[in-house]
Formats: structure tokens, sequence, C-alpha cells
């Protein structure tokens, strides 16, 4: 090789050289000091790495579809959080446990449910099935203010029937939800303490103004002035006989009741206000004076009493809810899956959710 063209192959070679140094010095990869290994974590992370980001017009189409009329879910997987687990191959088959002194509960901080059987005293009459729950709305939880629901059931073994209780309390009212829990106890206690020769249909009148005394009394006791809480109630008594039950349902306000059977569901009390101020509706104390209905329902129908949380959605027009709970309900549904149920998801619904079904069986 020429001694010209060496000169110029070690200077190019020289140049890049001294670039790569440059490189080097500039991300500290000729730093002479050896940076410390960390321990390994004593849980090692499980994180997985970030997935790639979508373009942002992607992301953008995306976002604008699923605000569109219909939303992208992911499909159910029956009983994966409704079913127990099972861990032995002789497990004993539990049957429905006995509603025995009832329950009553409110949904203040948190929410809540009960379940229980009926068994009448008649050998060829129906027996009850009954789920409740009582669910602090959306709406509460996020300013984070009390529930004002209450529910209740008590099965009278020495008459032989099921009496269901349910209550909303006025949510403009501070304490409408000791309301709502003093109505449901009051009226669980005074429905089936009446003379032998009244049934509730002649009873009711007399029964609500004591429950308004007594929703008044305790409002009273926090401190001198006008009470300051209401609510709504409905009462309900189910005496099984051969081939169904007759039921009996008394209501105050806007809570409601309704029956599912051949036909479909169908009101029983349907109080809402048709006009005026908005969200107004009777209640106690202050309108003690009961509407009452009586009816016969078959074996295979469904009782229901519910707040208007939940009733409401029942009752609008073409309810995606009624159309789906008339194919769930078919069958009574385990106590944890009722509660999926009533907590349905919905945007406009987040208010407290209160509902007690009874299958007539």
């Amino acid at each position: 090789m020429p001694e010209r063209q060496l000169t110029v192959v070690v200077l190019v070679v020289g140049l890049l050289l001294v670039l790569l140094l440059v490189v080097a010095a500039h991300r500290g990869l000729l730093n002479s000091r050896v940076a410390a290994v960390p321990a390994p974590p004593a849980h090692p992370a499980v994180n997985r790495p970030p997935s790639p980001r979508p373009p942002r017009r992607l992301s953008r189409t995306v976002r604008r579809l699923m605000r569109g009329p219909f939303r992208w879910r992911s499909a159910a997987v029956p009983g994966r959080l409704t079913a127990p687990l099972v861990i032995s191959d002789r497990h004993p088959k539990v049957s429905e446990p006995p509603l025995g002194g009832g329950a009553s509960v409110g949904c203040t901080g948190h929410s809540a449910w009960f379940r229980g059987g009926c068994t009448a005293r008649q050998p060829d009459a129906a027996n009850l099935v009954v789920r409740g729950a009582v669910l602090r709305g959306l709406s509460h939880a996020v300013d984070g203010s009390v529930g004002q629901d209450a529910s209740g059931a008590l099965w009278h073994q020495r008459s032989g029937s099921l009496y269901l209780a349910v209550a909303d309390g006025v949510g403009s009212l501070p304490d409408s939800a000791q309301a709502a829990f003093t109505a449901v106890r009051s009226a669980l206690d005074g429905a089936p303490r009446r003379p032998e020769q009244l049934d509730l249909v002649a009873h009711a009148g007399p029964l609500f103004e004591r429950v308004a005394r007594d929703v008044d009394a305790g409002l009273r006791a926090n401190g001198p002035g006008s009470p300051t809480g209401a609510t709504t109630l409905l009462l309900a008594e189910i005496h099984p006989v051969a081939g169904g039950a007759h039921v009996v349902v008394c209501g105050v306000g806007d809570s409601e009741a309704w029956i599912l059977d051949q036909e479909g569901w169908r009101p029983i009390h349907h109080e809402r206000d048709g006009g005026g101020e908005e969200n107004s509706t009777r209640q106690l104390p202050r309108h003690p004076e009961p509407k009452v209905y009586r009816l016969s329902a078959a074996t295979g129908s469904v009782v229901l009493l519910a707040t208007d949380g939940f009733a409401g959605a029942i009752g609008a027009r073409r309810s995606p809810l009624a159309r789906e709970l008339r194919e769930r309900w078919t069958s009574v549904p385990a106590p944890l899956e009722f509660v999926t149920h009533i907590d349905f998801v919905d945007e406009y619904w987040t208010d407290d959710r209160t509902a007690v079904a009874v299958w007539i069986r």
C-alpha cells in the first residue's frame, strides 16, 4: 500500500476511535466506579411490563365508540362468584335455613343482606323462600353520606305468616336513616300483635299510626324541635295456603310492591308522584294513612318489595332489568347471586337499593 493511502486509513480509524470515546464518555460508560447491584426483594415483583400504548387517534376512536348506544362488556361466568367452593367429596346438602326470629338491617355505612326459608304449618300448603338485600347507593358512597334504606322480615310461627317491611328514608332530612330503621322494627313488631278478630287489612290503620308515633318519638329524642327525619314504609303479610299464598300489602310513599307470575311483572303498590315538587312523596310520621291491597298469589309466583332505587328500574318502560329478572327468577337464586342482581350496573340508578323477594314454592 502506498504511504499516502496508509496515512489516510490511519487518520480515518483515529477519527472513529475519538468519536467512539466521546459518545462513551457522554453516556457515562467510562465511569470507573462500579454500581452496586441491589439485593433481590423478599417477595419478587410480578408486575408485567406495560403494554405499548395504542396510537392516540385509535384510542380516541375506541373511547368514542364505547360512549355510544352500545358498550363492550366481558361475559359473566355463571356461578363463578356465587357458587360455594367444594373441598370435600362428601359435603352435606344444606337446605334453606329457617328464617327463624327474622332480620332487620340497614345500610347507613355498609350494605347488608339476609335469607331464609319458611315452612307452612299445613302439610299441603306452599313453602316460602326469602331473599333480602339493602345496598348503600353509589351517590351516598361518593359524597360520604350515610345510606337511608332499611328492611326486615319475620316468620310468625303461631299464625303461620311471613311479614316483610321496607323503608326508604327521605334524603333531604339528616336523620332519615334512623326513621327508616325505626319504622321497620316497629312494623314487624306490631303486625303479628293484633286482636285475633282483626286481619291485617283492618289493623293497618292503627298499626301505621303506632309506627308513626314510634318514628316521631325516636326523632324527638335527638333534641327539641321539629322531626329531622322521615321515611316511606311498605309492609306485607304472606300467608301460605294450598296452591299459593294470600298476600296483604300496606304502603305509604313511593316504595313499591310487585308480583312476578306467568303474566309477567304486575304492580301491587305503586304510589309515584306524578307532579308537584321533585322527589316528593307521602311519608311517616306525617302521613300515617296506608293504602291497603289484598290478592292471591299462585305457586311459582314471586312477591317483591323494594325502595324506588330498585323498583324504579323495574317499572321503567321496556325495562331491561325486569326482562332479565323474569328469566333469572324462575328459580330461587343463591344468596350472593341475589345480591348481584340487586347490585346491577347502570349509570342512572345510583340511589340506595333495597329489595326483599319471596318465592312461593
